[in-house]
């Protein structure tokens, strides 16, 4: 088998996950992935209720228009509301509505696309994955800054996968911060 035909299964294999991972979010809510986007602010928020916007972007790790960009979809589905502080007016605190609190996550397994795998199978799958990314955090660490485009970084952010800012002339502070958070410094 060649690497490019791995390679396409990889690409599929990424593809079908994230078809899999939206469905459980439809289906399940916000709770589905609390690693990411708003399961993981809701997550947050069950042990920091009533935090500013501020802080809860800085203890996601994300910025204030990103994380308001999510905070206005969870206002709407009635999870959070966003109050003016009485202390100081240039302020917002973030809380957990009665529906907030009472989301869970779901009962069902969102990892159970691994069951079709044995113990031992999932320990060398395992292995193989470790592999293959120490393999491209070398590549990737001798990228010159201007080999990851503002556009990749932008893309990467929106995702939910570190803190980065939209101005050009930050490229190079974007560029170690992904590096970071991935931990491409090696």
């Amino acid at each position: 088998m060649s690497n490019e035909e791995l390679y396409k299964k990889f690409i599929k294999t990424q593809w079908l996950l994230k078809k899999c991972h939206y469905h459980n979010y439809s289906s399940l809510g916000p709770m589905s992935d609390t690693s990411r986007g708003q399961g993981r602010i809701l997550e947050t928020l069950k042990t920091n209720d009533n935090i500013s916007t501020k802080d809860l972007a800085c203890l996601l790790n994300i910025s204030t228009s990103s994380l308001n960009e999510l905070l206005i979809k969870l206002e709407k589905s009635e999870y959070i509301t966003r109050e003016i502080s009485d202390l100081d007016k240039r302020v917002t605190i973030i809380k957990l509505t009665q529906k907030g609190r009472e989301e869970k996550k779901p009962e069902k397994n969102v990892y159970d696309v691994l069951d079709c795998l044995c113990e031992d199978e999932k320990i060398e799958l395992d292995e193989y994955l470790d592999r293959i990314i120490d393999n491209l955090q070398i590549k990737l660490s001798n990228l010159d800054t201007n080999d990851l485009n503002h556009t990749q970084l932008c893309d990467h952010k929106r995702h939910g996968h570190g803190h980065f800012h939209h101005n050009h002339h930050r490229k190079n502070k974007e560029h170690n911060n992904f590096k970071k958070h991935n931990n491409l410094d090696l």
